[in-house]
Formats: C-alpha cells, structure tokens, sequence
C-alpha cells in the first residue's frame, strides 16, 4: 500500500486498470453471465496536519480477502468464521489489474449476497475477529462492506475503509528512532459488527513504548499505523541520535480510524557541550543561568539516561556553598520560571559588592540535585584586558595557546597567598571543591564553606556497585552508576582503592574495562574542544596536547623561588606547590611538596598533568590518577 494521489481501482474477474489522476469509477460492458463484479477503491485518510494529504492507492503485490454471506431478501444471516457462501478467496493486485485466484464467483438462484473485504490478506483469518499488532507487523488494515446485493452485471463497489491511524513522525535535523510511549498496539476487527464497533482495542496492560517503523532513513521519516485510543497529554515521542534520547511532550489528542497525524520535530539538540558550567561574575554582578542543561544531560547522555530519571517533578534552584561569606546575600538566588516550558527557566544569581569569592549553585528537579554550576566572583577579566600569557609549545613562532593567569577559581597570583590556589578538581569532574584553607602545613584543612558551614563530604564507597561484591564493579553500569552518584552529590569527594588505577570510576587496570570518563575532559583524539564535564567558563577549556606535546612544553628548571615555593616565568606566569586531594584519604596532602595542574587529555584510567616539585624540578607531560583532585588553568578556546 502506498500513499498517492486518490483513484479506486478495478476488477472483473482479472481485469481493469488504475487511474491516478482523476477521482472516478471506472467503467465497462460486463457480461451477463451470473458472474460477480467488482470495483475496488479506497477511502481517503482525514489529514490533521498541515502538508500533503495523505492519500492511499494499492500497490503492486497487494492481496485482499473476500468472504460472502448468502441470504434470502427477507432474512439475515451473520458472518461466520467459516462456512460462508465464499471463505477468505484472496484477490491480487498485480501490473494495475486485479486477479481472484481459483475459479469465478457466481450469484446464486434466488439470493442476495453480502460482501465482506480486508486487507492485507492472511491464510487462515477469522473474520470475525482479525488480530492486528503494531508491534509484530504494521500495515494499513481496512476494510470494505456492501450488503443486500442481488444478481446483477452491475459490478459491487467495495470501498475500503481505513481501521487504523496513521502517525507519521518527520524529523528535521538529525534520528534515528522514533518512540511513543504508552501505546497500546493491538486491536480486533469484526468485518460484520456495526461499523462503530469493528475495533475492540486491547487492554489497557499492553500499553508499551513503541518504536516506529522507518519509512524512509535518508529523510528521517517514520510511520506507524495505530488502533484508535486516546493519547494523554505529556506522552512523550523518544528520538534516537545515537546515544541522545531527547524527549518531546505532546499534546492530548484522540487517534481515530482514518486519521492521519503527522509530527515534524526538529532535534537541533541543545548542545549541550557548549554551555558553560562555570560563570565568571564581577563583585556585584549578576548572571542568569538557563536550566535546560539541567534536564538535556540526563536525557542526551546515556550513562545518566540509564537511570530513567523522572524529571517532570518541581524545579527549584540553590545555594549549595560559597567559600567567602556573603558572597551571594540572602536571597541572591531567584528561579524564573518560564510557565509555558519550565525547561526555559533560568537561575539568577546575585552577587554582594566588595566580595569576591567562588560558590556553587544546584538546580533539583523533583528534590534530586541534576546539575551544578561554580560561579566565580572576580575582578578579573581575561576577555576584556586581564592579564593572559601565549604559549609556543613547539616553539615555532606561532601561539598555540592562550592561558588565564591563574588557575580557575584564583583570587589572584600572589605567591604563598592561600586564596591563589583556586578550587580543586577530581579528574573529569566538572564540580569544583574549594582549595585549601592554608599553605602552612602538608595537609590543611578544606577552606570553610558558607551557607552549609561544612567541608566537601568524602563518599566511603568507591562504586554504587561495591566491587568487594560483584565481578562486574567496573562494568559500563557500574560506572555510569558511580557517574550518577557524583552529579546528585557534587559536594562528595569520592574516594578510590589505593591501588592501581586510582580512579572514583575504575577499581582495577583490566584492559576489558574501558573507563567511560575518558572523554569527559577534552582531548586530541575523540573531542579536542569543549566538553560536558569541562569546568570552565564560556570561551575557555581545558589545554589539549597539541603537535604531539605538552602545552606546557615551553617551561624549563630553574626559576623556582624558595621562599614562596613557586615557579614564575616572565613569559608564562605562576605556578604554586600547592598539592592535591588524596585519591584515597580524600583530604589535602604533599601541599609544598608537589604542584600538579590537570591537562584534559586522558591516558587510559589517568590523565596527562603538569607536575612541579620544589628545587628546580617539572614534568610537562606527566600522568596523573583521576582519583585525586588538583587545580586547573584555562586556555581560551
């Protein structure tokens, strides 16, 4: 069956042509010898939509099952599912003629006759009760009918009826499946009940989420045939692009039998990579936040999508921490919300005059934490006059990158200054946890958090799945669990085995394990520019290698300043020996002894870092566990 311009068709025993172009019978001298004609045609689906009519003509290859009731003109006889004046004789649509296979059908002596179509044709049917399943096989299922027909060379009109409605989904830019979610697939058809009665829709327990037929891939076009029923409204159309679900509310409709209802969606998803989850902020500024993110990294990225979250519950947004008190007042973060799509509601974040400072901001959707975003309060602009430093890393005469003069979260490049150390990053995470509250001891405490008066909260487990019970602790859902973990619980430092390959994903270096975090950060080889996970503001991104070498490339021994325990080049700024996070104890450790700056490139389960230690000694192309957490420098995009 195909969709064309409306025409009925013809046969007569075995012939008649089709005609495309104009809407009429065709017509013909039949003779007069008691055998049955017919013409064939069908009934135009009801367009709901805007676009093309659809319109429907059978096609080459196309069967129809007849069965035929005999009765005298004063009685009536039901159809049974066997034992008819004709059972199920099939007709064949083949080069624009229709042919009935077996012998001719005659009118009887004396009766009238009642004819009872379908299509498309199956062997052994019951007419009284044809079982369609869009699960199993779609197809256009109709039906014709004419009663009380006496003997006559005039030929039967059987016009066929749509059964079914057709929904038709286009997508504009980019999918590769479609799915409605609770659809009931299966109905009944009785060819001889009263004709608002045929479909028997099947039980409501066999509603399903059904995955539409392509009906053509190079345009993304999918069609079902659906039994009639009521679509509530929210139901959601489920658009495959790769590992990208989005979803798309619709709204309540009732599908009916010869409906056709066409959806074009476009999926220009929201790239999501490009949104930004830090904000640089002037003392007293504001900045409003859009929480779509929120909502399109649980659906898009399928290590969260996994989970199923519900996110149809209340959106709320907060304060989680600020590390400078008063930083953002009482008050200071507002939730505008769009009533017409609460997925178009932003944060605003409001910030004190004199402060600066760093906090976090959450956004919970039915009281669950889906995502965070550091605001980092600065006078600092490197995008309007701040302090930068270009790096040749080849030492070509060419800038390969463009650095910040500081590390992210820094209130400044004074050396020994606490404040300058920036916040601390678990390698591929994107949530920040504040620096330490001194540089005077090997391991100080975390700087003091306001708004929750607490330091960052250390997660005892190493997996949502505890590896000491299951083989499969560092399976893809093992991992995407742990993922999961460290979005809703982005104050939690989590801790890994002290082993091999220190990593909150990874338990073990079992080269069937692939850590799925590997491309959280940017990197050469998979994703060089700006990533989900990368934690920097809008215009910048975490340094890559590039010509196959550090960005860090260009710094040398020998300008390391005891007194302060820093390095400093004229050309390329400060770098403190601040330490790290302990991969294990989850608490600062080595601060003056070791200095490390993540890069976003990955080696396996570790990724590549800056490494400095006192007395002269670096190592720009070092690997470094992302169990722990160190600073990070931005380069502009």
């Amino acid at each position: 069956m195909k969709f064309y311009p409306f025409c009925l068709l013809a046969f007569a025993l075995a012939v008649s042509s089709c005609r495309t172009d104009e809407n009429v019978l065709p017509v013909g001298q039949f003779p007069d010898d008691g055998r049955i004609h017919f013409t064939i045609g069908t009934a135009p689906l009801t367009r709901v939509t805007t676009g093309d009519d659809f319109k429907t003509v059978f096609d080459e290859g196309d069967e129809i099952g007849l069965f035929v009731v005999s009765h005298s003109v004063d009685a009536e006889m039901k159809l049974l599912p066997s034992g008819n004046y004709v059972d199920n004789r099939k007709l064949r649509f083949s080069a624009g003629q229709w042919t009935l296979e077996g012998e001719p059908i005659y009118y009887p002596d004396d009766m009238v006759l009642d004819f009872y179509a379908y299509y498309p044709y199956s062997k052994d049917v019951d007419p009284t009760a044809i079982v369609y399943d869009a699960t199993q096989s779609v197809y256009d299922l109709m039906s014709a009918r004419t009663t009380d027909v006496e003997a006559s060379p005039t030929p039967v009109q059987l016009l066929f009826q749509h059964k079914l409605a057709l929904v038709e989904v286009i997508i504009k830019d980019r999918g590769s499946s479609v799915t409605m979610q609770h659809v009931i697939p299966t109905a009944t058809l009785d060819l001889s009940a009263p004709e608002q009665e045929e479909m028997t829709l099947g039980d409501e327990e066999t509603r399903t989420d059904f995955v539409f037929p392509v009906h053509d891939y190079k345009r993304a076009i999918f069609r079902a045939y659906l039994p009639a029923q009521s679509i509530a409204e929210g139901e959601l159309l489920q658009i495959g692009s790769g590992t990208q679900t989005p979803k798309y509310a619709v709204e309540a409709y009732q599908l009916t039998a010869g409906m056709a209802k066409r959806y074009t969606i476009s999926t220009k998803i929201l790239d999501i990579d490009r949104m930004p989850n830090c904000y640089m902020v002037l003392p007293g500024g504001t900045v409003d936040i859009p929480v779509k993110k929120a909502y399109e990294v649980w659906r898009q990225e399928s290590y969260l999508a996994i989970a199923k979250p519900d996110l149809t519950g209340d959106l709320t947004a907060e304060l989680l921490w600020m590390d400078t008190d008063g930083l953002v007042p009482s008050g200071g973060v507002t939730l505008l919300k769009n009533e017409t799509d609460i997925e178009q509601s932003v944060v605003h974040v409001t910030t004190a005059a004199g402060k600066s400072g760093n906090a976090t901001i959450i956004v919970k959707i039915g009281g669950t934490i889906r995502w965070t975003w550091h605001i980092w309060v600065t006078d600092y602009d490197p995008d309007n006059g701040g302090k930068t430093y270009e790096y040749d890393n080849n030492m070509d005469g060419t800038t390969d990158f463009v650095f910040m003069d500081r590390n992210l979260g820094a209130l400044g490049t004074t050396p020994a200054n606490p404040l300058t150390t920036g916040c601390y990053y678990q390698g591929a995470r994107f949530n920040p946890f504040p620096g330490p509250a001194d540089l005077n001891s090997e391991s100080p405490a975390f700087r003091k958090l306001y708004s929750h008066g607490m330091t960052p909260q250390v997660n005892n487990s190493k997996t949502v799945v505890d590896p000491a019970s299951s083989s499969e602790a560092d399976s893809w859902a093992a991992q995407a669990a742990s993922i999961q973990y460290a979005v809703t619980n982005p104050l939690h430092f989590i801790k890994s085995k002290n082993s091999e390959p220190y990593s909150w994903t990874l338990t073990s270096n079992d080269s069937k394990y692939e850590d799925i975090t590997g491309s959280f950060w940017p990197n050469v080889a998979k994703h060089p520019g700006k990533t989900l996970h990368d934690p920097c503001p809008e215009g910048w991104m975490l340094p890559v290698w590039k010509n196959n070498l550090s960005p860090w490339s260009p710094l040398t021994p020998g300008v390391w300043n005891k007194d302060t325990n820093d390095y400093y080049w004229p050309a390329y700024g400060y770098y403190m020996i601040t330490g790290r996070v302990h991969f294990n104890k989850g608490h600062f450790t080595d601060v003056g002894k070791i200095g490390a700056l993540y890069a976003g490139e990955p080696t396996g389960p570790k990724t590549r870092a800056l490494l400095l230690e006192p007395g002269n000694w670096l190592n720009p192309d070092n690997n470094y566990s992302r169990g722990s957490a160190l600073p990070v420098r931005c380069v502009r995009e």
